[in-house]
């Protein structure tokens, strides 16, 4: 035999801490995963349908103002330059920016009629908002399209502005420079600052570009774009800003996967406290008296809490069931033997002689071997039925356990005992103990009924394992066989020493299979009588603990 599974030396501190630290990663993982789901997926596509609806006007006004720093130089630089010089220029622009610019004769233009009236009043327009792509008038008969921004390096996001500012400087007085840089600073998102060289103080390798006529962009969590456009002043261009009522908006959007986590994480938190409130409403019914309540086990059960405290009011009710007929079958099976004694006393006094009085000594020895047998039925069932669950197995071979068992069995049954259709080499997981106790008390019941034999078979599949022990007596009626397995008891009401027992052998039989997590069947077999089938999970290793 070998031992597969020995009793677990975990304290219940560390079991706790490992369940709790695996339902917390997975908590923690699945959270993770639907918060990158929703940054990467969920939120883009969301902002677009919902709060670029409920906040469209807000962020079109803001929006519209992104490209205004372009519109406005443009139409500075525009009376200074000629046709061939404004091509170059805008050819210029676009080679090196994230954003084309395209000069549009008004005439050519095609736009839906509320933006065409738009430009007629000289107002800028987004027709096709949300896409980027701004339209404004630079010139009484020419209109400017700036956008949609590309994808490129951070460098060139603002290359436009900066090489329209090198064409436009020479072109003004300082008064009229600053007036400029007023007007945008006004009207666009896109602020400008010009810096004379010698006062900027920006990181070294910042530095080093700049002195080698490059655009530099020092953080590009700050985005502000730094370039020179004369040898002694450098411009500062960006960051991005916001105007009117769409930074509110903007908020919303940029903190909606916090906002959207932190709402699961309460519905999660609110669904946990109700699960907890319908567990606690279970287990209060129950400490007040209704012992058939039970928890719920479907959709609002919480994890294997509420099976665990249905497995344990289950066990409860039959501990409290065990003790009511412990306690009613106790009082009625002394009630004989103690009535023969106390008979068999008065009589042993008033004994006209010795041999009398051994008989009557005899009939109360009799009658105390009995209180003793019926006590020591009763401290078994009732160990069976308290104790904790079986957690140890044996790997046994079945057929040979069975022979081993046979031998035993002839020093206290009167009956011939055949094997038959025994596997061989095949193992299987008892208890040996407690196995040998029931098929004990499956063959002495046999003993009792049977005409000349008993016969023990067995059966291993790949799952599950049974044997079985026919009698050729009379067999059980099948409206008898529900309560076989219930303490005390008993089909034969006669209640002699031969058939009679104390209705507990059976009992114990159920109480053993069950923690064999099997069963136990009843039926008439071939020769007439009872056949006792038990049957249980081939390999119980993994059951252990549960």
């Amino acid at each position: 035999m070998k031992l597969i599974n020995k009793p677990s030396n975990k304290s219940p501190r560390r079991f706790l801490g490992s369940r709790l630290l695996k339902q917390f990663s997975v908590i923690y993982f699945t959270l993770i995963t639907l918060f990158l789901i929703w940054v990467k997926v969920l939120n883009p596509y969301l902002s677009d349908l919902f709060i670029h609806k409920f906040f469209a006007s807000e962020i079109y006004e803001d929006k519209i103002h992104d490209y205004e720093t372009a519109i406005i130089l443009l139409k500075h630089i525009y009376p200074t330059l000629t046709s061939e010089q404004l091509k170059n220029l805008v050819t210029e622009s676009n080679n090196q920016s994230n954003v084309p610019v395209k000069l549009i004769p008004i005439k050519h233009l095609k736009l839906p009629q509320k933006s065409m009236d738009l430009l007629a009043k000289n107002k800028p327009t987004m027709p096709f908002y949300p896409n980027d792509i701004h339209y404004e008038k630079i010139t009484p008969d020419l209109v400017a399209k700036v956008g949609p921004r590309v994808d490129g390096y951070i460098t060139r996001n603002y290359r436009s502005v900066a090489i329209l500012l090198k064409h436009i400087y020479p072109t003004k007085t300082p008064q009229q420079w600053q007036d400029l840089i007023v007007e945008n600073n006004k009207t666009s998102n896109v602020p400008i600052e010009i810096i004379p060289l010698a006062s900027l103080k920006l990181p070294k390798k910042s530095m080093v570009l700049l002195a080698q006529n490059k655009p530099t962009v020092p953080s590009i969590s700050d985005d502000i774009h730094f370039e020179m456009i004369t040898p002694d002043l450098v411009a500062k261009i960006g960051p991005m800003g916001v105007k009117g009522d769409a930074d509110f908006a903007y908020s919303i959007i940029e903190y909606s996967p916090l906002i959207v986590l932190g709402a699961f994480t309460l519905l999660w938190v609110l669904a946990i406290q109700y699960r907890l409130i319908i567990l606690e409403n279970s287990v209060t019914s129950y400490s007040h008296g209704n012992f058939k309540s039970r928890a719920t086990t479907g959709f609002w059960k919480l994890g294997n809490l509420n099976f665990t405290f249905n497995q344990m009011a289950e066990r409860l009710n039959r501990l409290f069931k065990s003790q009511q007929q412990l306690t009613n079958a106790v009082s009625h099976e002394l009630r004989s033997p103690i009535s023969r004694l106390r008979f068999q006393l008065e009589m042993l006094q008033s004994a006209p002689d010795k041999e009398t009085r051994q008989g009557y000594a005899l009939g109360m020895s009799d009658d105390l071997d009995d209180m003793d047998n019926l006590i020591h039925e009763l401290l078994n069932y009732t160990n069976l039925e308290s104790k904790e669950p079986l957690n140890q197995w044996e790997e046994v071979d079945l057929s040979q356990w069975i022979k081993s068992q046979q031998q035993h069995l002839y020093a206290e049954i009167s009956h011939e005992i055949i094997l038959s259709a025994l596997p061989e080499n095949t193992l299987v997981s008892i208890d040996t103990q407690s196995m040998a106790r029931l098929l004990r008390n499956l063959v002495d019941n046999a003993d009792k009924y049977t005409k000349d034999r008993i016969i023990i078979g067995a059966h291993v599949s790949d799952t599950e394992c049974m044997f079985w022990v026919d009698d050729n007596g009379s067999g059980i009626p099948t409206d008898k066989v529900a309560q076989l397995f219930e303490p005390f008891s008993r089909l034969d009401t006669s209640r002699n020493k031969t058939t009679g027992g104390y209705g507990l052998g059976l009992a114990i039989v159920a109480q053993i299979i069950r923690r064999h997590h099997g069963h136990i069947q009843v039926r008439k077999n071939k020769y007439g009588g009872a056949r006792f089938t038990v049957s249980w999970p081939r390999h119980l290793s993994h059951q252990l603990g549960e």
